[in-house]
C-alpha cells in the first residue's frame, strides 16, 4: 500500500507540473528560465525513479525465488528501470537542481524581509526545542 500511495501522489504531482507547463506555453511565457518548474520536475524525476526501483525490489523479495522467473516480469522491469536513475541526468545531480532553487528562494525571502524572517526563525526554533 505505501508504494501505491506514493505512485498516486507522484501521478498527481506530475500532472500538476504538466498543467504548469501547459499554462506557460498557452500564455506564451518563456519556459527556458522557469527555475521553479525545472526544480519541481527534477525532484519528481529523482524521487519517482528511486521509488520505482524500491517498489520492484520489494515485489521481487515478496515473491522469493519466484521473483526471478521471467513469467513474473519483475526482473525484466528491474532491468528496464535501473537505467532511469542515471538517464536524463543522475538523480543526485537532479536533487542538486532542487537544492539550488530552494536556497535561491530562501535567500530572496530573507533579502526582502530580513527582520520578519529572523523573528520567524527564532520563533520556530523556540517551538521545536
Amino acid at each position: 500500500m505505501p508504494h501505491l500511495a506514493t505512485a498516486l501522489a507522484l501521478t498527481f504531482a506530475s500532472r500538476y507540473a504538466g498543467v504548469l507547463l501547459d499554462e506557460g506555453i498557452s500564455q506564451g511565457k518563456e519556459l527556458v528560465n522557469s527555475r521553479p518548474l525545472q526544480a519541481l520536475v527534477a525532484g519528481l524525476k529523482a524521487y519517482s525513479t528511486w521509488e520505482n526501483i524500491s517498489c520492484l525490489q520489494d515485489c521481487r523479495e515478496c515473491t522469493g525465488g519466484m521473483g526471478y522467473i521471467m513469467e513474473n516480469r519483475i526482473s525484466g522491469l528491474k532491468y528496464d528501470t535501473d537505467v532511469f536513475v542515471t538517464f536524463e541526468g543522475d538523480n543526485v545531480v537532479m536533487l542538486q537542481v532542487v537544492v539550488r532553487e530552494l536556497l535561491a528562494q530562501y535567500t530572496k525571502q530573507h533579502e526582502e524581509r530580513p527582520i520578519f524572517c529572523l523573528l520567524q526563525n527564532l520563533a520556530e526554533s523556540r517551538v521545536t526545542s
